[in-house]
């Protein structure tokens, strides 16, 4: 409780953004420059896909791969899927 306490201010912020409806990064995310892998499951109960898919929207130079049969801790869930994809995005060559 005492570590919960002095980090109180994120849980506040993160309260605030979701009952504003607006994400504290959505003005940051359109001036990335770099390639952005954005890897979401299917079936998220949690954050729902339609989530992803505003990010990726936001995000220029984005690539948004949906696992298909994951939920919200698809790299857990079904790392075996995820992690090759991954590998092969980082071995794109940048342009």
């Amino acid at each position: 409780m005492r570590v919960s306490r002095e980090h109180v201010w994120v849980m506040h912020r993160s309260l605030d953004t979701m009952l504003q409806g607006h994400e504290t990064t959505d003005d940051l995310l359109p001036h990335l420059k770099m390639p952005v892998l954005i890897v979401w499951g299917e079936v998220d109960q949690i954050t729902p896909l339609s989530e992803g898919k505003n990010i990726h929207k936001l995000i220029p130079q984005s690539q948004m791969d949906v696992v298909a049969g994951c939920g919200h801790l698809a790299p857990n869930e079904c790392a075996k899927v995820i992690g090759p994809e991954v590998i092969r995005f980082l071995k794109q060559p940048t342009q």
